[in-house]
């Protein structure tokens, strides 16, 4: 191993140049991809030589103990544009209150999942712009006032409004009583999770707290891996699963939820609604694109039990019907009823001409 290491960290000849006489040469492989081939020499160490016949999972072992894990590489434009199904973002919302109970610097990401503004936008919100006692709730998103404008949405120069779900006020009103501001802002400057470095924004931050929860989220809900700008997607698209007002058309919908999320309806349709149909805005019909299916859970019985202490805790409550929802599923068809798995092998026997015996697979002999 350690040869190996030498031989691929070491300058090496690569050709020739175009004169075909001089030599050029490569630099030596970083230490992120020595990382990448310790670990796949690991796996593939413990699946072909052990077989899997262990009980000890070798391969874990070696990358934790010895650090190998290879860092996160920047997610491409997919990972970044995804919208999550409901029972994705259910896993999320509730990886994110976990996550809150030790660090309440995961509310701001808490917010992004339910309405889908971006975190500097939530970072600008006052506390007296919230509006989340009445029957209709909402907060003010203000304007960027700053020299320096890089987002799309900075064109708008008065308040916009975001709708907040009844859920996430419960969770707003316990968060401003535990977490006192004295600049007036939801979020005080200690709990930002995007600083201002050098006239830059630096989301480093962010993306820790984003891979703290992912992490968390695929113990409840197997998935691939997606960035946090994917929760700007997600939201934008739930707009358009939902049945329309009587007497609301499709455009006058459209330019509401384009003002909630900040952008033209024409770049609201084309970026960020990811479902199978077409959808009729003033006349002209638009087709966007479909989502991704449902995972297979494969222990519902820990998830159930996990499920039952969250709630007893104070878990969102429409996180924990959506997963309980679907672990119950699961449960029940993770194997077929045994008295017609009984009667099918019956059948089975009869027909190869044997004699007719009770096959025994009911009741306690199951």
């Amino acid at each position: 191993m350690v040869r190996y290491i030498d031989v691929r960290k070491q300058r090496q000849k690569a050709g020739v140049k175009s004169d075909g006489k001089t030599p050029y040469f490569r630099n030596g492989v970083g230490d992120n991809t020595l990382r990448k081939d310790i670990m796949t020499l690991c796996v593939l160490f413990d699946f072909f030589v052990l077989r899997k016949l262990c009980e000890q999972n070798h391969a874990r072992q070696t990358v934790k103990k010895h650090r190998l894990m290879p860092k996160l590489q920047k997610p491409g434009r997919d990972a970044s544009r995804v919208a999550l199904s409901e029972l994705l973002l259910a896993a999320y919302r509730l990886a994110v209150w976990v996550v809150m109970q030790v660090d309440l610097r995961a509310m701001m990401v808490y917010i992004g999942s339910y309405t889908g503004q971006r975190m500097t936008e939530i970072q600008r919100v006052l506390r007296d712009k919230l509006r989340i006692t009445g029957k209709v709730k909402y907060m003010l998103v203000p304007p960027n006032t700053e020299t320096r404008r890089s987002q799309k949405s900075d064109a708008f120069d008065t308040d916009r409004k975001v709708w907040i779900d009844d859920e996430l006020a419960t969770y707003l009103q316990r968060y401003i009583k535990a977490v006192p501001s004295e600049t007036g802002l939801l979020m005080p400057l200690a709990a930002r999770l995007i600083d201002d470095v050098r006239g830059k924004q630096d989301e480093d931050k962010l993306k820790k707290m984003h891979r703290r929860i992912f992490r968390l989220m695929i113990t409840f809900v197997p998935s691939e891996w997606f960035s946090i700008n994917s929760l700007r997607h997600t939201a934008g698209t739930n707009f358009f699963k939902q049945a329309l007002l009587d007497g609301v058309s499709m455009g006058d919908w459209l330019k509401a939820v384009a003002d909630h999320m900040g952008h033209s309806p024409e770049m609201l349709v084309k970026k960020y609604v990811h479902i199978k149909r077409t959808i009729d805005i003033y006349g002209r019909g638009e087709v966007v694109e479909d989502e991704t299916p449902v995972q297979k859970c494969e222990n519902p019985e820990a998830l159930l039990s996990l499920l039952e202490r969250y709630e007893q805790e104070g878990a969102p409550q429409s996180a924990i019907k959506v997963l309980r929802t679907w672990a119950i599923a699961a449960k029940a068809t993770a194997r077929p009823h045994v008295e017609e798995f009984g009667k099918i092998l019956q059948n089975s026997y009869r027909r190869s001409g044997g004699k007719d015996v009770s096959i025994g697979l009911t009741g306690d002999n199951a």
